[in-house]
């Protein structure tokens, strides 16, 4: 089951202070990963080395 592109009546914590009912809609930021080209000795070519996830803006309104 596939997480909803919009979320709606719910919790919203933003630095340690609850915002219930002040949020009508959240938008979840769109998830990619980090990579970085990693070549050692002797490596013909290049490895992509994932570094985690990139830092998404969220859309709260």
């Amino acid at each position: 089951m596939a997480v909803p592109k919009k979320l709606r009546v719910f919790t919203v914590f933003v630095d340690g202070d609850n915002r219930l009912g002040k949020v009508t809609s959240f938008t979840p930021p769109k998830l990619t990963r980090k990579t970085e080209s990693y070549r050692g000795a002797g490596m013909p070519g290049s490895a992509s080395v994932d570094l985690g996830l990139d830092d998404g803006a969220l859309d709260l309104s």
